[in-house]
């Protein structure tokens, strides 16, 4: 990502908005020390005490760690999700360079509402960044600005 920011800086006139794998106030410094003008942070939020994410899903992020997750569903829509058995199915359909057809026949509809709302763990997608091994404990909105800004 840094690479990428340094880059963009020195090309673009446009405020640079990092997103990914930001999780934490160093994740924060470091890009905006690398010329973006602000942050999007997503999976920790995702896993706030006022999200209306399911309790299921927000257990996943936290009990996940820096290496369990997966880009999926590159021929139909790019995601990046926590591993499980849904996830499995589609790296397994993927690895035999499945059709996009074949992929969306098995995304079927509203499998994110599966896993992130209904708190379906083993069919559901459960989306997450690569900053999801930073994610220890469910915090509140509060706390985790306390974090990011102390």
């Amino acid at each position: 990502m840094l690479e990428l920011l340094d880059q963009l800086k020195s090309n673009l006139s446009i405020p640079i908005i990092a997103a990914g794998g930001i999780a934490d106030k160093k994740g924060i410094e470091i890009a905006l020390q690398h010329g973006a003008e602000g942050v999007q942070i997503g999976t920790l939020f995702a896993a706030a005490k006022e999200s209306s994410a399911h309790i299921n899903y927000k257990q996943a992020i936290v009990n996940a760690g820096a290496d369990d997750t997966k880009l999926i569903l590159k021929k139909v829509g790019l995601t990046r999700a926590i591993k499980n058995p849904f996830v499995e199915k589609v790296l397994e359909l993927e690895s035999k360079s499945a059709a996009a057809a074949e992929l969306k026949k098995l995304l079927g509809e509203k499998r994110e509402r599966k896993g992130i709302f209904e708190g379906n763990l083993d069919e559901g997608i459960l989306e997450a960044g690569v900053g999801v091994g930073k994610i220890n404990e469910i915090l509140s909105v509060k706390e985790i600005f306390d974090r990011l800004i102390n």
